[in-house]
């Protein structure tokens, strides 16, 4: 079925256009000024908290086979405080310490543009043993989990959302976006980043619950306004930005009911959020507004995305273009996706050799296997590729949409440097991947929402080649920065918009 088009669009490519990248505006950037910096984390004043456990497991699923989307082997976790502790530990997690003169920064399981990591993290649980049914914020700092509601509230935020529910997870993870700690750097363009961010950590929490044996999905429509307020979020500061079931061994009793009637008080709890800098971002504004939903509007966007079996197991991805084990597959080895999540890094320091087409096969194949969401097929962003140093495939510019397509052939690297805003590392990569979308035409069809989902899914797909690189002893490198329309030039894209970029090759 087609989407029907709304009788009016909101014009959410007004915020894009905006907030593209010149020469002029690169330059125009400013220093930053380090005395207004947000804190990296989220902290609440008198709140009770739940330490979690040391996790007593780890997923031993196989990194490349979780990517591809093969079934996990072994029997499902149970989704108890010990399996929570597990869930959360291995997908968003810091993993390293990092000293810079007196200043103490961390690394996290999931990249981040600038190092700011703009997300919070809050779970919805009923039914999980060890632990009150209510809403918590979890403190990845301190592995902890802080109360902000106790009851029941799983029915509620079913009901706040789109799509079909044939059974009641056994967690609901809501992700949020603390929009200043990015905007701090990157002004209005932060909104962009925020949602390549949450791709990239959403991707982390699937793919390790897929590993423990668990179900989840990626739910883009819901109540913006109720989902807040259930949060106690001050919502000039932070705001809802996906809900992600997590379902568990087997079902719990009983369907799920879209039936939620609870009004919820509106409250803001006291946090280190209240000594943020108010600072005014017209087009950040313009941009939540557009994008937001409330009331009819969900049920109205959920009618146009059709097709969402948010229970559904089924396999929604398409075969491999290389067969798993095929000849000429250079460099793979066997970790795990715990060893693969916690060594992840951003990688610029990359060693000019070519590397296989047969293995770029593999990593294009495991990059573009989607997770369950409820973002329409035909809405997902498409991949070009510019090879640069790949044997078995000239250099130029392919596009990917499950099988190649050259668009031209020849030496970019020069342009590629250029596109990127200058940046030099990019000539020595082997390979580097652009998502792109036709965004008018998208938002005409499905309503301005779906410009967040395109840059989240952006982000999901960046996230599994970061992995995929992890597993080849290689790096990869996101770039959320380039110049708007020469990166459109250079891939010779006439109506579709450059969402997401990053480099990809040996070290």
């Amino acid at each position: 079925m087609k989407a029907t088009p709304p009788k009016t669009t909101p014009d959410i490519l007004a915020y894009h256009r905006e907030t593209a990248h010149t020469y002029d505006s690169v330059r125009r950037g400013g220093e930053l000024v380090w005395a207004t910096k947000p804190r990296d984390f989220k902290v609440y004043q008198s709140l009770p908290e739940k330490a979690l456990p040391d996790p007593s497991f780890l997923p031993e699923a196989d990194a490349w086979a979780v990517l591809r989307g093969e079934p996990s082997v072994g029997a499902p976790v149970t989704l108890d405080l010990p399996g929570l502790a597990a869930l959360l530990g291995v997908s968003w997690n810091l993993t390293r310490e990092n000293v810079y003169g007196e200043a103490i920064w961390y690394t996290r399981s999931y990249p981040s543009a600038g190092g700011l990591y703009p997300l919070e993290l809050y779970l919805v649980a009923q039914g999980l043993d060890g632990l009150e049914d209510g809403v918590y914020h979890y403190s990845l700092h301190k592995f902890v989990l802080t109360r902000v509601r106790s009851g029941d509230f799983n029915e509620l935020v079913i009901s706040r959302c789109g799509g079909t529910w044939p059974e009641r997870p056994a967690l609901i993870g809501i992700v949020t976006n603390v929009l200043w700690r990015s905007a701090w750097k990157y002004h209005s363009r932060a909104y962009r980043y925020c949602f390549l961010d949450a791709g990239h950590a959403v991707a982390n929490l699937a793919l390790t619950a897929h590993g423990l044996g668990l179900r989840s999905c990626l739910i883009h429509v819901f109540d913006d306004q109720v989902i807040s307020r259930l949060l106690c979020l001050d919502d000039k500061r932070e705001a809802p930005c996906l809900v992600v079931p997590i379902f568990g061994r087997g079902p719990l009793p009983g369907p799920a009911s879209n039936s939620g009637s609870v009004e919820l008080t509106s409250h803001a709890l006291a946090s280190d959020l209240d000594t943020y800098q108010d600072t005014a971002y017209p087009l950040i504004d313009q941009a939540r507004r557009l994008t937001s939903l409330t009331g009819q509007e969900v049920r109205e966007t959920a009618a146009r995305w059709v097709g969402f079996d948010a229970g559904s197991s089924a396999d929604h991805g398409s075969p491999a273009a290389v067969p798993p084990g095929a000849g000429g597959v250079d460099d793979l080895k066997k970790i795990s996706l715990v060893k693969a999540l916690w060594q992840r890094r951003s990688h610029r320091q990359y060693v000019q050799r070519p590397v296989s087409w047969e293995t770029v096969a593999q990593v294009l194949d495991a990059v573009r296997y989607p997770l369950v969401s409820d973002i329409p097929p035909e809405a997902g962003p498409g991949l070009s590729v510019i090879v640069q140093q790949v044997s078995g495939l000239a250099p130029g510019i392919y596009r990917f949409d499950g099988s190649r397509h050259e668009v031209a052939t020849g030496d970019f690297r020069d342009a590629v440097v250029k596109v990127c805003l200058e940046q030099g590392f990019t000539r020595r990569a082997a390979f580097v991947l652009f998502w792109h979308a036709p965004l008018d035409r998208l938002a005409a069809a499905y309503g301005p929402r779906i410009y967040r989902a395109i840059h989240l899914a952006a982000g999901v797909m960046g996230e599994k080649a970061y992995l995929a690189a992890e597993v080849l002893g290689w790096g990869a490198c996101g770039i959320g920065a380039f110049y708007d329309q020469e990166a459109k030039e250079l891939l010779q894209l006439a109506d579709e918009e450059v969402v997401y970029a990053l480099s990809v090759g040996p070290i």
